[in-house]
């Protein structure tokens, strides 16, 4: 019963959100005599006074001359919002282009950089073991300044090619269980620093999907990232099996959770839960656009199960390989 009135009372909001026609074109930021939704609406009413008064000018007061000079002035007006609405889409798509024109030209300007300084902050800090600590700590500030700098370039150019639809795949056949392994070690400082305690259980059988490496390793990594940053400690657990002709991949933690109301936005670009800002402040709401449009282009589903204050559940699939059970691993591992 919950269930339901929740059901209901998120359809409303849907509802409600939908039929605020000038809430929705100030979020685009297009005046309203060009916002594509308004003008559609304005069509609608003009078809339908159009088509009761033609019948009253045609049927009741038999005067077919009004009825022609009405249809008449209609259709200039409809060719008119057509012209509108289609200006309005053309500025929308223009808009967009540049948008994801910059971003991608502004990252690629920036990757050099960042990399010609990676590599001389890795040569400074071989040989900067004999300065003081407080040196030593600065240095390392600016490599993690540098980090997330590289991964935020990283993530603007994977929604650049993504919204251009020209993001490369360099597929293989991957050993599913391998990246998942060698991705849990990867965070084991990170969780023990984050004092919580990490259950991994692998399938029994070491499965193989034909993927880009990088781009599986990423997805991994950005939701076992998540999870150890919003869970504030606690517990999280890992674990994946073969669903059908699909490997269903599981993380649940013990964390904050997603608040009811937000779960729509969940995969919308930028997007961050309202309750997670005082745990992670410098996140870019970008990572779980991206990994829904990478499974996606692979065949693959991304799906979430929270409650506010309990923890969450993300999940994915991966088509499988036929037959692409090789061999039997460890059946546990924790951390």
């Amino acid at each position: 019963m919950k269930q339901t009135n929740e059901k209901k009372l998120g359809f409303l909001s849907y509802l409600r959100s939908e039929l605020d026609v000038v809430g929705q074109c100030r979020k685009i930021r297009v005046p309203l005599w060009q916002c594509p939704r308004l003008l559609f609406i304005g069509m609608g009413m003009v078809i339908i006074l159009a088509i009761v008064f033609t019948y009253f000018f045609v049927v009741i007061r038999t005067e077919p001359e009004i009825a022609a000079l009405i249809v008449m002035m209609v259709a200039g007006f409809l060719m008119v919002q057509s012209y509108l609405i289609l200006f309005a889409t053309e500025n929308l798509a223009e808009t967009n282009r540049l948008k994801n024109e910059f971003i991608n030209i502004t990252s690629h300007q920036l990757r050099s950089p960042l990399t010609a300084s990676k590599w001389a902050l890795e040569l400074v800090l071989e040989s900067a073991k004999d300065l003081p600590p407080e040196a030593q700590e600065n240095f390392r500030i600016i490599e993690d300044s540098n980090a997330r700098m590289g991964k935020l370039v990283y993530l603007l150019l994977q929604v650049a090619r993504i919204e251009a639809n020209t993001l490369k795949q360099h597929k293989r056949d991957v050993s599913f269980a391998e990246t998942v392994q060698a991705t849990v070690d990867q965070n084991n400082f990170f969780v023990k620093a984050s004092n919580i305690e990490l259950e991994f259980i692998p399938s029994k059988e070491d499965f193989e999907v034909n993927f880009d490496p990088e781009q599986l390793r990423f997805i991994i990594q950005e939701i076992l990232d998540n999870a150890i940053r919003y869970s504030g400690g606690g517990k999280i657990k890992i674990s994946y099996v073969r669903a059908n002709s699909n490997i269903l991949f599981e993380i649940k933690d013990s964390g904050v959770g997603i608040p009811k109301d937000e779960q729509k936005n969940i995969f919308q670009k930028f997007y961050r839960g309202s309750n997670i800002y005082t745990l992670s402040p410098g996140g870019t709401g970008l990572s779980l656009f991206i990994i829904k449009k990478m499974l996606e282009a692979n065949g693959g589903k991304i799906g979430f199960k929270s409650t506010t204050g309990e923890g969450s559940i993300f999940w994915f699939t991966i088509p499988l390989i036929n037959n692409s059970s090789k061999k039997i691993i460890q059946n546990k591992n924790q951390v």
